[in-house]
């Protein structure tokens, strides 16, 4: 009797865990805009999700974070990146994108999802969006 106690409580106690916080499904999103301007075409920013950590990259380099989804926010944290210095081959402002992606995820982020498009906000306004990319294995 104890014993199925203990096992239905840990259940509960489980299910409970689960339904307040979800994690992001996992998903591919390739930067296409920041604050309504659009991404260079040749722009390799790109975000995953894949349970509670996400990866990708600026443009330039590679991030990592823990990634926790309460409703509909995004919250980041331990995010760490590599530091290298990149120029556009068109001369876009490559570290200036980066910057602003990169720095958009430091806030907790209203997440909006709208078929293969994804906007995700932060509290005072700036806006990143991104278009779903087919995932591969």
């Amino acid at each position: 009797m104890k014993v199925r106690w203990v096992a239905a409580m840990t259940l509960a106690f489980a299910a409970c865990a689960t339904a307040a916080v979800a994690q992001p499904q996992q998903s591919e999103w390739r930067l296409t805009a920041i604050d309504g301007t659009p991404a260079p075409s040749n722009s390799h920013a790109v975000l995953r999700l894949d349970d509670a950590r996400a990866s990708g990259s600026g443009g330039c380099n590679a991030f990592g974070a823990d990634v926790t989804r309460v409703a509909d926010q995004l919250v980041f944290s331990h995010i760490i990146s590599t530091m290298m210095a990149c120029r556009g081959s068109a001369g876009e402002d490559v570290m200036g994108e980066e910057h602003a992606f990169l720095g958009a995820l430091r806030a907790p982020l209203r997440m909006a999802e709208h078929g293969d498009t994804m906007v995700l906000s932060t509290p005072d306004g700036r806006t990143l969006q991104f278009q779903r990319v087919a995932m591969t294995n």
